[in-house]
């Protein structure tokens, strides 16, 4: 059996006041979370892995829990073979619906 949510919080809470840091992140059901000592409630984070091996601390998550600069909203095409890619998929897409609907 899993541990729970708060036993989770605990053992990192003990963790990081051993060690004296400021701030810890720990993962509990696929979920990032961040304790603060200056914050009562962990705020849910990236967790990402950044090049420099931390875990990422951005709070503004997206689908998937994940912030914008580690899978988060799409900027979509930038070039113009890009754009025509995306635009000759979309209309093959929209053809395939029109015929799956009338067949």
């Amino acid at each position: 059996m899993s541990a729970s949510f708060h036993d989770a919080y605990r053992l990192a809470y003990a963790e990081m006041k051993a060690a004296g840091d400021a701030f810890t992140v720990f993962e509990h059901g696929g979920q990032w979370y961040e304790i603060d000592r200056n914050r009562y409630h962990p705020k849910r984070v990236c967790g990402a892995r950044k090049k420099t091996g931390e875990r990422c601390r951005s709070k503004s998550l997206h689908r998937g829990g994940k912030c914008k600069f580690h899978g988060g909203l799409s900027t979509g095409a930038r070039t113009p073979e890009g754009k025509v890619k995306a635009i000759a998929a979309m209309q093959a897409g929209h053809a395939k619906w029109l015929s799956d609907m009338y067949a």
